[in-house]
């Protein structure tokens, strides 16, 4: 037995989707996915050495993971097939997030700070948040228009950072 590295849920359907770290290069890992809350797994053909974050749209059809150090990747299918997303840069990604559609795509990193992506991960737009922080969590709501992050830092700029506005604007919340 492997342990899960993270999960995630569908909000409106019975997809659940989780991915295995691997510790070593040669310790591969895999996303699975389960179609009925969670009773029964089946592992996708995308593999790992480093897993660290998954998240699924409403539907479970959308799915987003990432590896530490490495790409992210993309299933609308349910798992079936991946695409490799592409923004500017590898970062060391900590955390990951969909909206309920899919499209609005939101990822942290400790060394590239918070990314966002309207159209499904094809153009990237890199917030106005500090990326000299170490980002270790992101979230939104179905929409997307309210995010939050959480990050640690130096002379207490670390912290919980909400925006009400796609990631334009962001207040320090905690």
């Amino acid at each position: 037995r492997t342990a899960a590295a993270a999960m995630s849920a569908s909000a409106a359907s019975s997809y659940f989707v989780a991915v295995q770290g691997g510790a070593a290069s040669n310790n591969y890992s895999y996303v699975y996915l389960s179609p009925d809350y969670g009773r029964s797994w089946q592992r996708t053909n995308e593999y790992s050495s480093a897993w660290v974050s998954v998240s699924a749209d409403a539907t479970g059809k959308d799915v987003l993971a990432a590896t530490s150090g490495g790409p992210l990747y993309y299933s609308s299918s349910y798992g079936a097939t991946w695409r490799q997303l592409s923004p500017p840069g590898f970062f060391t990604w900590t955390s990951v997030a969909l909206n309920a559609t899919g499209e609005l795509v939101l990822t942290a990193s400790i060394d590239g700070g918070v990314w966002l992506s309207f159209d499904s991960g094809a153009l990237w737009n890199l917030t106005t948040l500090s990326a000299s922080l170490l980002w270790q969590g992101v979230a939104t709501d179905r929409s997307g228009s309210r995010i939050a992050a959480i990050a640690s830092g130096n002379a207490g700029q670390g912290g919980i950072y909400a925006s009400a506005s796609y990631g334009v604007r962001w207040t320090q919340a905690a």
